[in-house]
């Protein structure tokens, strides 16, 4: 990693800690004790299933939308790739698992790496999208003496909004394709300050983005696919939080624990220190706590032990996929 890398993680890691300590401070040692007594191990090995369906439905939908790309990509391939992506997002979560993504894929499938990269994106677009529409619908079920903060909606708003222009973009940019990168390249040819060798290599690069990203603007079967994929994701994502409270024993209406999950997904999008340590645990607080009013000796356990899974379930199959594909362990830290 460059030295800026781990100028980064130094920062982000010092702040997780102090995060940490506050969030440690909100329980005792002997309320996180009897919470544990209440550990249903059944209903955990039912969360990490859902976990890993996660995983393996993400596979699914990224072979179909780089099938403009190469039509018979391996789901066995993207589904690995993709737990190795987790993997190293969750040890460094500066988003140097989307390039590892790339570049793997790159090997394998023969995939450039704008086209890989640019599908990964049209993937964050999605998950943006499908989050924050989850968001909405659940809210409409939450019980009526359940109140919330009024940024829960505007945060949900914000996340709408730009992933629905975000995807509009998309579709207009790859339909129109032929035209924009006609445009593109008359446009280039006026720069004479450039050089002929880089106004291919700019071009090239913009057809190559614009092919990753035509899985938005392709068969009408294949978008609609996708976007039902997207919700499906992560319905079984808060699906696999919502067994973890049941492992619990904690009695929480549904409505709250999927609108959560869904404001917790959303937070990951912000910079956290290696294994999300204490960004975590602070998203959890802001939410469950703050946001629901919910008491820190019974939430905040459950919070500590979610944590725990979230990073076990992307470690562990992370690290067997890697031995599993061959690759070294530097090479996954040097790709970027």
């Amino acid at each position: 990693m460059q030295p800026s890398h781990w100028l980064k993680l130094i920062i982000l890691t010092i702040i997780g800690l102090i995060l940490l300590f506050i969030s440690l401070s909100t329980i005792k040692l002997e309320d996180f004790l009897i919470t544990l007594q209440k550990l249903k191990v059944e209903m955990v090995i039912i969360s990490i299933i859902f976990f890993l369906t996660f995983y393996l439905i993400r596979g699914v939908r990224w072979a179909i939308l780089l099938r403009p790309v190469k039509n018979s990509v391996s789901l066995i391939n993207t589904f690995r790739i993709t737990i190795i992506g987790y993997f190293v997002n969750t040890l460094i979560p500066i988003r140097i698992g989307e390039f590892v993504r790339a570049i793997i894929l790159n090997r394998k499938e023969r995939i450039g790496i704008f086209e890989g990269l640019s599908s990964i994106a049209v993937e964050r677009i999605l998950d943006l999208f499908s989050i924050s529409l989850i968001g909405f619908i659940t809210i409409l079920f939450l019980p009526s003496n359940i109140t919330y903060p009024s940024w829960f909606i505007d945060g949900l708003t914000l996340i709408f909004t730009f992933a629905l222009i975000a995807i509009v973009g998309v579709i207009i940019a790859t339909i129109m394709q032929i035209k924009f990168l006609s445009f593109a390249e008359r446009l280039l040819n006026k720069l004479s300050i450039i050089s002929n060798k880089w106004r291919e290599k700019i071009f090239n690069s913009l057809k190559s983005i614009l092919e990753g990203a035509s899985g938005l603007g392709q068969e009408f079967s294949l978008v609609t696919l996708s976007f039902v994929l997207s919700l499906l994701i992560w319905m079984v994502y808060a699906l696999s939080f919502y067994f973890i409270f049941e492992a619990f024993a904690c009695k929480l209406h549904w409505s709250i624990i999927i609108l959560g999950t869904t404001l917790m997904a959303a937070s990951f999008i912000f910079p956290a220190a290696p294994g999300f340590l204490g960004t975590f645990e602070a998203a959890w607080m802001v939410i469950f706590l703050f946001g629901f009013k919910l008491p820190a000796e019974i939430l905040m356990p459950i919070g500590f032990f979610t944590h725990l899974i979230n990073v076990l379930v992307a470690v562990i199959p992370g690290y067997l996929c890697v031995m599993w594909i061959g690759i070294k362990g530097k090479e996954l830290f040097q790709s970027k």
